[in-house]
Order: structure tokens, then C-alpha cells, then sequence
């Protein structure tokens, strides 16, 4: 059991050095019509990212947080009204 939390415990402190990538190339057309073969613009985007993964877990966190929050507010809201 010991080696077991210290194996969570070191998978914990360890999950602000993980980090995501993502490479991304995208192309947007402007057409001047659906009949039209050829675009009369456009423009070629490219490029990679990377982010830190526990950064985006506490984004995640916090919008189900304030998810909740509003449900209750609303919830509230409600039962005052009966």
C-alpha cells in the first residue's frame, strides 16, 4: 500500500512538468458563390503550440465550478418563485 501512494504521490507532483502539442495547418477559401470552382481569396495558416497540461486541467476545474455555481443560482432562483 506504501508503494502505492508513493507512486501516486509522485505521479501528482510530476503532472505540471506533462505538457500537450498540437500542429495545426488550415487553410480558409472565399467563394463568391456555390457554383464557383476557384476562390476568389485565400489564406494558409500553419504553426504548432505546446501547453502545460495541469494549467489546463484547472481551466476545466473551473469552468465545471462556475457551471455549477450558475445551476445553483438558478436553482435558488426558482425555489423563491414557488
Amino acid at each position: 500500500m506504501k508503494k502505492l501512494c508513493c507512486k501516486m504521490g509522485e505521479f501528482f507532483r510530476s503532472i505540471g512538468r506533462y505538457q500537450f502539442g498540437k500542429q495545426y495547418d488550415l487553410t480558409l477559401s472565399l467563394y463568391a458563390d456555390g457554383e464557383t470552382e476557384t476562390p476568389e481569396c485565400s489564406h494558409r495558416f500553419e504553426g504548432n503550440s505546446r501547453h502545460n497540461l495541469l494549467k489546463y486541467l484547472g481551466m476545466v476545474g473551473a469552468v465545471a465550478v462556475m457551471i455549477s455555481v450558475i445551476s445553483l443560482l438558478c436553482s435558488l432562483c426558482r425555489m423563491g418563485r414557488k
